[in-house]
């Protein structure tokens, strides 16, 4: 029983300033029961009470935790470095030179009732502590046969095996730096950042030369033959894009000026399912949207969201990994789940939207579609606009609850959408765009390039400009639906990318997933195949059938295409700054949880709050969410508004901190 003198992990936190986080929790409570850990034994005690957490976040935690004074840093020279929860008290510490084993002392030299005389017990001085050397009760009457055996022997550059074997094998402790694991690329190399991609300054766009994204990206493309490692399971169709608005003032991008009609391929998908997966489970969906465009292939690759869980794509991969199935039992894990979200605060709006009635929309049909990511657009005079692209669903939003989901059958929408495009029931979709003045980005409330927020509509209204139709099915689900590659990278004139950090890296790693997946000559299959004429240098690979003729090199003095910058003017704008790995500057209003905290209070009904309290409290019920896992699901859903929070609470039967 805990003693009520002795203020709660969380009030401690607190008390010190601190973020009240289930990692930091289970910390001060796992020294506080145990003291003298070493930071494997830490980490193993943090694991019991809230699964799975790496030892990267132990020894993060446990910095914060010392420097703030909460914990104590025991580091005796040539002996691993432990930690305990005595803090504040007049004791110093005894290592016994043998074993390893720490303990406390009261009292000055010559006194402590385990120690030999001190002439032969030595001790050490530091800024912090006095630190005695002598032999503990166990080893004080064991003859050493061997000065190697004995820790203060040892080097405290040793590898942790030589550092006392026994002390090791009965306390688990490793040095806190000199032997913490550093994260490695695939050759080797120690990893420059976990979170950050490398950038022009905070907010500037990404660099080819970041070697530690590209890899992690494009191994992260190859983890799966042959389906897509996310979006596996979908359906698709071809419609036509009708402008029906002047936006010329705002872009020279032909399929945007009014009058003009544009043939497409839409494919929908679910985010982290499998080819077979039910199409009606939780999950966010994929909105991708091919345009055959005069002047070649648009690609607008977005979601039925017009957010995002991570807002940097170093943790893509690491995000998805969290979502898909486990190495060991080849299931699902809503802890692993909850994790990864609970340490990601930047998750929190697109969660909330996940575990709404949004998260399981009754078909394709009955939802929106959006760009997600801002983009460029700039018109025949040059002039700049950041633009959001919404897909309004004329049929109306209509959601499926969490039972009615359970019960649907597994290809229920592809299905549906077949149906009603067969029996002339074409859906179609309002397009609207929000504009926002290139010079007003660097200044507005919000960072506007950040994937995890919205622009409010009252500040950007959104702005009607079309219709899309969905007119014909596909002859062949393989070759059209199964083959079709979308890639954010296909722009035409008049539209560009962002500093949006996540576009930035799908703009790699888009295509080269297609190339891995369907081949180096994807875009030569007719789904995928431009309706304008190439005239590229590429040629030859898998499976060409496109035979160019004259020079295959530039320059060249034979007659072969050449380049037209002028299509092109209006697209660069200047970015400058220190090359970095750093989170976004933050805006004057930039927060986690303000945007998901007013979906809470201004958008959502009372059904709608209702149901997703009754979503969480499902989703993080599942046997596998520990208790420790909980009571962080409950702190995640308190930042973003106590009612919330505490309805989770009492639903998932956790006591308020």
């Amino acid at each position: 029983m805990t003693d009520p003198a002795i203020p709660t992990a969380a009030a401690q936190l607190r008390r010190a300033g601190l973020r009240v986080t289930a990692a930091r929790v289970a910390i001060l409570e796992t020294v506080r029961t145990g003291d003298h850990l070493g930071v494997e034994a830490v980490a193993g005690g943090v694991r019991e009470r809230v699964g799975h957490v790496s030892l990267q976040a132990v020894y993060e935690a446990l910095h914060a935790l010392t420097a703030a004074g909460l914990v104590r840093r025991i580091e005796p020279a040539g002996s691993p470095v432990r930690f305990e929860g005595r803090v504040g008290d007049n004791h110093h510490h005894v290592v016994c030179r043998r074993c390893g084993v720490v303990g406390d002392v009261d009292c000055v030299v010559g006194h402590a009732p385990c120690l030999r005389p001190s002439d032969t017990a030595g001790y050490a001085v530091d800024e912090a502590e006095v630190t005695f050397w002598g032999l503990c009760p166990d080893c004080r009457d064991r003859p050493v046969d061997d000065p190697s055996e004995t820790v203060a022997a040892v080097s405290p550059d040793a590898p942790s095996t030589a550092r006392g074997s026994e002390w090791q094998a009965k306390h688990g402790g490793a040095a806190f730096m000199t032997d913490r694991p550093i994260t490695t690329t695939d050759a080797g190399i120690p990893a420059p950042s976990d979170e950050h991609s490398q950038s022009v300054g905070p907010n500037g766009p990404l660099l080819l030369q970041d070697h530690y994204l590209i890899q992690k990206l494009a191994h992260f493309n190859r983890e799966r033959v042959p389906e897509r490692v996310v979006h596996a399971k979908g359906g698709g169709a071809y419609g036509v894009l009708e402008i029906t608005e002047d936006v010329s003032q705002f872009t020279k991008a032909k399929l945007f000026q009014k009058g003009a009609r544009t043939e497409s391929l839409v494919r929908f998908s679910s985010v982290a399912g499998e080819l077979g997966s039910a199409d009606a489970g939780r999950d966010p969906r994929g909105f991708a949207i091919k345009f055959y465009t005069e002047d070649g292939n648009y690609d607008l690759v977005g979601n039925n969201t017009p957010i995002f869980f991570i807002r940097d794509p170093q943790k893509f991969p690491d995000f998805i990994h969290s979502q898909k199935r486990r190495p060991d039992t080849h299931l699902r894990d809503h802890n692993m789940q909850w994790d990864f979200w609970t340490l990601s605060p930047e998750s929190a709006h697109q969660v909330t939207l996940l575990m709404t009635d949004r998260g399981t929309p009754a078909s394709w049909r009955h939802m929106n579609g959006y760009g997600s990511h801002t983009f460029l657009w700039y018109n025949a005079a040059g002039d700049k606009f950041w633009v959001k692209y919404h897909f309004k669903t004329d049929q109306g939003i209509k959601n499926l609850t969490a039972d009615e989901a359970d019960r649907q059958p597994p290809d229920v929408h592809l299905k549906d959408l077949y149906e009603a495009i067969e029996r002339g029931d074409y859906p179609s979709w309002t397009v609207q765009v929000q504009i926002m003045p290139f010079e007003e980005a660097a200044d507005y409330r919000f960072n506007p390039f950040d994937l995890t927020k919205v622009w409010p509509h009252a500040d950007y209204p959104p702005i009607t400009i079309g219709k899309w139709t969905l007119t014909r099915n596909p002859e062949n689900y393989f070759a059209e639906i199964e083959q079709a590659a979308f890639e954010p990278a296909n722009f035409v004139p008049g539209i560009g990318p962002s500093p949006d950090k996540m576009l930035q890296g799908r703009l790699f790693s888009y295509p080269d997933a297609h190339r891995y997946r369907i081949g180096a000559n994807y875009l030569q299959l007719p789904v995928n195949r431009p309706k304008a004429e190439v005239h590229s240098y590429n040629f030859d690979g898998p499976m060409t059938y496109r035979n160019p003729e004259g020079p295959v090199y530039a320059p060249n003095s034979f007659g072969g295409p050449a380049a037209d910058p002028e299509l092109w003017k209006g697209e660069s704008y200047e970015v400058a700054g220190e090359i970095v790995r750093s989170a976004y500057t933050l805006h004057r209003e930039d927060d986690d949880y303000v945007q998901p905290r007013a979906l809470w209070e201004k958008v959502l009904s009372d059904v709608d709050r209702d149901h997703l309290v009754s979503n969480i409290v499902g989703h993080a019920s599942a046997p596998e969410v520990t208790a420790d896992m909980k009571k962080r699901v409950v702190e995640y859903w308190r930042n973003v508004h106590k009612d919330l929070g505490d309805r989770v609470a009492a639903g998932l039967g956790v006591n308020g901190s």
